[in-house]
């Protein structure tokens, strides 16, 4: 192997720029003091985020050099940073669509000469730091000799290698045969799921795990959903269905020793067959009613019952929604009657409305008055025509909002030039909003004010 001061580090780049702070963090990773820090910079400059780079196809020999030595203290980390630059990409793949949207001219324009090109450069790095993963297949697999948290790790990273499969599921057989903490058999068939390989002996297996500890059993039907798009029968279906009535299942397998969260696809129990949703849902509802996790089986719901951002666009009508959509969105807007009852996600990705006040209007076709946009973003209470000035804000606050009506403030937080600020609104409970805290965009809608004092608000 070339030697590490051989490599002409200054000249690559990695997501911060030159690499020549590569070999310090690579030296640092044998050291027990420093080992932690310089894997979190590794992990954010030559793997950055899902990307790879430049830089990150010379690191991986010595990456590997550092596993097969007992005496550095992290080897299991270096192995996790093996296996996420083996799933990694080019940024450009990753950002495409946000550079549409942004219209960003940084590579070009996406489609474009000079974007192609870089993206085309971006996924030869892909290709070859793979492909230095790859190259040393057969030193990993050294490393699988023994079931333990290094032999896992390992075991994961030549998972992501996608090469000699019927080698590397034989290995992995070989640990459901030794392994019997039910959260390790599990990540074992949440890692066969990953390898691809569809065959009787997969089946047989997971219907045998579907019948097994509950954190198994979530595996065999999260794994069964990677490759069958049909109905699933019997107890791998009872298996299928659980998962779709455990939030966040993917987040039951964090505590392994290699990253699951990230090759977990949830969204696909999301995607079942009609017979599978539907007993999903009752089982959710009838927790609810049971006043079982009902923030969670909101949530659960939201994802079986409304596609995200559907193609017919924004819900405006009653009749648009199905029996069980219209049954959700009341026991929603009931649940929001509860004293502290928070829903993190944004509804308006399902095509609903975001305010309850519009939500109502949906459900039950109730009539507001039309809201006035001379009005300004935050008031005071006792006149909502007057703007305060964001600055000035503080906890206990009375407030009319445009938007939301009357409200506590809770919280504010300045950075930069918007103010995050926490509400609890009379009507729309609490709510996190944000805005431009600026001395101009109060004076302008001081201005406003006036000339509406002056001249009377504008007729709807």
């Amino acid at each position: 192997m070339v030697a590490i001061d051989q490599i002409p580090w200054s000249t690559l780049h990695h997501a911060y720029g030159t690499a020549e702070d590569v070999p310090g963090l690579l030296r640092q990773l044998r050291s027990v003091e420093t080992s932690d820090t310089a894997l979190d910079e590794l992990f954010g400059n030559i793997w950055h985020q899902g990307t790879v780079y430049e830089a990150t196809s010379f690191a991986v020999p010595f990456l590997v050099d550092l596993v097969m030595d007992q005496r550095v203290p992290n080897r299991v980390g270096i192995l996790n940073l093996l296996a996420a630059i083996s799933r990694g990409t080019s940024y450009l793949d990753v950002h495409e669509a946000a550079f549409k949207n942004l219209n960003v001219d940084t590579f070009g324009e996406p489609g474009s000469l000079k974007f192609e090109s870089r993206r085309s450069q971006e996924l030869d790095w892909v290709a070859k730091a793979r492909s230095a993963i790859v190259g040393s297949f057969v030193s990993l697999l050294e490393l699988v000799n023994r079931v333990d948290d290094i032999a896992y790790a390992a075991l994961a990273v030549l998972v992501c290698t996608n090469t000699r499969q019927q080698e590397v599921q034989s290995v992995i057989s070989r640990f459901l045969l030794e392994e019997t903490r039910d959260l390790y058999r599990g990540g074992l068939l949440i890692l066969l799921g990953q390898l691809g390989c569809s065959d009787e002996n997969l089946w047989r297996q997971l219907n045998a795990s579907s019948n097994s500890g509950s954190l198994e059993r979530l595996a065999a039907g999260l794994t069964a959903c990677r490759f069958q798009k049909n109905e699933i029968s019997g107890s791998l279906r009872t298996a299928v269905v659980e998962a779709m009535c455990t939030f966040e299942v993917a987040w039951m397998f964090a505590k392994l020793p290699w990253d699951v969260v990230e090759t977990i696809h949830s969204e696909l129990l999301f995607q079942r067959p009609n017979s599978e949703t539907k007993e999903a849902i009752t089982i959710l509802f009838q927790r609810i009613d049971r006043r079982e996790a009902i923030k969670e089986s909101i949530y659960l719901l939201l994802d079986l019952l409304f596609s995200r951002l559907p193609q017919e666009g924004r819900f405006t009508d009653k009749n648009q929604l199905s029996e069980n959509q219209l049954r959700l969105l009341k026991v929603l807007l009931k649940q929001y009657e509860a004293p502290g009852f928070r829903l993190c996600v944004a509804l308006s990705s399902y095509g609903l409305p975001d305010s309850r006040r519009s939500l109502r209007s949906l459900v039950f076709g109730e009539i507001y008055e039309q809201l006035d946009e001379l009005y300004p973003e935050i008031a005071y209470a006792e006149n909502p025509l007057r703007p305060r000035w964001i600055r000035r804000l503080k906890s206990g606050d009375r407030i009319h909002s445009r938007f939301f009506g009357l409200g506590t403030v809770k919280e504010v937080e300045f950075e930069g030039r918007f103010a995050s600020i926490q509400i609890e609104f009379d009507e729309e409970g609490w709510t996190e909003v944000s805005y431009n805290h600026s001395i101009i965009c109060y004076l302008i809608d001081l201005g406003s004010y006036w000339l509406i004092k002056l001249f009377g608000k504008r007729s709807n």
